[in-house]
C-alpha cells in the first residue's frame, strides 16, 4: 500500500517511476532537471556551488 501512495505521489510531481529507480540505483547520467523535481518535494534543489568557497565556509 505505501508503495503505491509514493508512486501516486512522484507522478503527481511529474516525476516517472524509472527516475526514482535510477536515483535509489545510483545510476550516473540523471538529469538535473528530474533530479530537482524529487528534492523539492522535500523542500530542497541541486544547484552550481564554487567548490573553492564551499570549502573556505568549512573551515
Amino acid at each position: 500500500m505505501q508503495g503505491r501512495i509514493l508512486i501516486k505521489w512522484f507522478e503527481k510531481a511529474g516525476v516517472a517511476l524509472t527516475v526514482i529507480r535510477k536515483i535509489e540505483q545510483g545510476k550516473g547520467n540523471l538529469n538535473l532537471e528530474k533530479a530537482n523535481q524529487v528534492l523539492k518535494m522535500f523542500g530542497h534543489e541541486l544547484a552550481p556551488v564554487n567548490s573553492k568557497e564551499l570549502l573556505q565556509a568549512a573551515e
